[in-house]
């Protein structure tokens, strides 16, 4: 049973309002207030495991900020600092070892992973389902889609962190196509005369990135634009397609042909980068491009550098026939939750109250601390937002328990315009969006054999697009695909669906 969804009382009203599935935006930073009452800890050492993304942070006897943070909780917290790029071998060796630490982020589904689950960790469903969530507020206030595609197979084995459920964002510079005298486009003819009226290679311009953020050459928006299914989807008697089996995929790699052999794709290969994309809508030097939806207040950052009234807004791609849209949502999660290892000291009801506690709603005293630790030593506010100080930078508050959990994901920038883009695209996309249905299930197959299966129809695409393969190819690469894996991994999910809905 999934938990119930409540949400916190008594919290700052956004200036732009939120729900289960939009989140809320706020334009300037709120009023403190007080999210928890006490302190969650009650003189007992936590540890948790966690990946970071950025150099490791003084320990904690030489970081002011998790000292403090350790009296706040009221025990110890010791973190494992993993950097990305060690995490997965990390990740196996201890787990291996058997020295599991009393939480640990898992970032995706591991081998074997409901075995190790049942065998490792602990079931929260007892604790958290239907109303046993009410217990822990903050963690209550988390919507139900983090925790309906971070359960496995029907059982919540952690704690989600939310991320915003249209977090794959195409950016597009709003202020070329009033310029050209254009509308957002309603269909695919629309876009593609957009394509063509904005492609000057004269002029160092081309309308559609060829990077790799929304797939190869945008190819997600293209799948949209014909409607295919957000990875699997299931019917109503529980058996999965894939969205390269549907029609609409090869109607999408026809246009994107087109779109290569007219010239309207940046020339840069896919493999430019996230950055040389951020960079060239900046510089305008595409029209559009896909990228998570927080980089928007970035490409407002640098490219008011460039051109001080830059308008860059969040587009859902038009039905190629004019009818009602689609958007494939997120998943909304990073990773997958934070596990409890069920050889832990520390009680799940302590692990649980921590992660209430870390779960403080966006604004509030202990949010602020938590993430970005001590006004005036560790941050200051500009534009109203809490910015690090060199200081704030060194300790880096809130890496040593990022991922222990969180509260519901909201919208706030340095610029405006940018969290109103962003807001906007929120609510757009809460209207058209469909799910991928294989998330929360587990198929073996997937998780030994899903990227080099991807690899191989990724490659198949940037074939076609490029002219070395006919579109007709894509039939025998679908044939391929389930004869190597493809066909095993929707019996495996069937099983995994038919199991959590029985």
């Amino acid at each position: 049973m999934l938990p119930d969804y409540v949400p916190k009382a008594g919290i700052p009203k956004p200036d732009l309002p939120g729900s289960d599935i939009i989140s809320a935006a706020y334009l300037k930073f709120p009023e403190p207030f007080n999210s928890y009452d006490g302190k969650p800890l009650n003189g007992e050492t936590v540890t948790n495991m966690t990946i970071i993304y950025i150099p490791p942070i003084p320990p904690v006897s030489k970081n002011k900020w998790w000292q403090e943070l350790n009296k706040k909780a009221g025990g110890t917290i010791e973190s494992d600092m993993v950097p990305n790029g060690s995490w997965l071998t990390k990740q196996a060796a201890v787990i291996a070892g058997g020295s599991i630490p009393d939480m640990m982020i898992m970032t995706g589904a591991l081998k074997s992973f409901p075995q190790l689950l049942e065998a490792k960790f602990t079931d929260l469903t007892p604790y958290l389902s239907g109303s046993n969530i009410r217990k822990y507020q903050n963690l209550a206030s988390i919507p139900t889609i983090c925790w309906k595609n971070s359960m496995l197979n029907g059982k919540i084995w952690g704690i989600p962190i939310q991320r915003p459920i249209c977090n794959n964002a195409f950016e597009y510079r709003a202020d070329y196509l009033k310029a050209a005298g254009l509308a957002v486009p309603k269909n695919a003819d629309e876009f593609t005369e957009i394509a063509k009226a904005l492609t000057n290679p004269k002029k160092n311009r081309w309308a559609v990135t060829s990077g790799t953020t929304g797939g190869p050459y945008m190819n997600s928006f293209f799948f949209q634009m014909f409607k295919c299914s957000n990875g699997w989807k299931a019917d109503k008697n529980g058996k999965f397609t894939y969205y390269i089996e549907d029609p609409g995929a090869i109607e999408a790699m026809n246009l994107m042909r087109k779109f290569q052999q007219n010239g309207y794709f940046f020339p840069n290969p896919p493999s430019s980068g996230n950055n040389v994309e951020k960079a060239n809508i900046q510089s305008g030097k595409i029209f559009i491009y896909g990228d998570g939806i927080t980089g928007l207040n970035q490409n407002y950052l640098s490219g008011r550098l460039i051109d001080k009234n830059i308008d860059i807004q969040c587009m859902v791609a038009p039905a190629h026939d004019g009818s009602k849209s689609i958007y494939w949502n997120g998943s909304a999660l990073f990773g997958l939750f934070n596990a409890f290892s069920n050889n832990s000291k520390v009680s799940v009801e302590s692990r649980l109250r921590l992660c209430d506690w870390h779960a403080s709603q966006y604004g509030s005293k202990q949010n602020v601390f938590i993430g970005d630790g001590i006004k005036g030593v560790d941050y200051t506010l500009k534009g109203g937002v809490p910015t690090p100080t060199q200081q704030g930078s060194t300790d880096s508050a809130g890496t040593t328990i990022s991922y222990l959990s969180g509260p519901p994901f909201v919208f706030i920038n340095s610029i405006p315009e940018a969290t109103k883009a962003q807001y906007a695209f929120s609510v757009a996309t809460s209207k058209v969006g469909i799910n991928d249905d294989s998330l929360g299930l587990y198929s073996a197959t997937n998780s030994g054999n899903g990227a080099s299966l991807g690899t191989m129809l990724t490659d198949a695409m940037t074939g076609i697009v490029l002219g070395r393969e006919p579109v007709s190819s894509w039939k025998d690469t679908v044939s391929k695909w389930r004869q190597q894996g493809g066909d095993k991994i929707r019996s495996e999910f069937e099983a995994a669906y038919a199991q959590a809905n029985g």
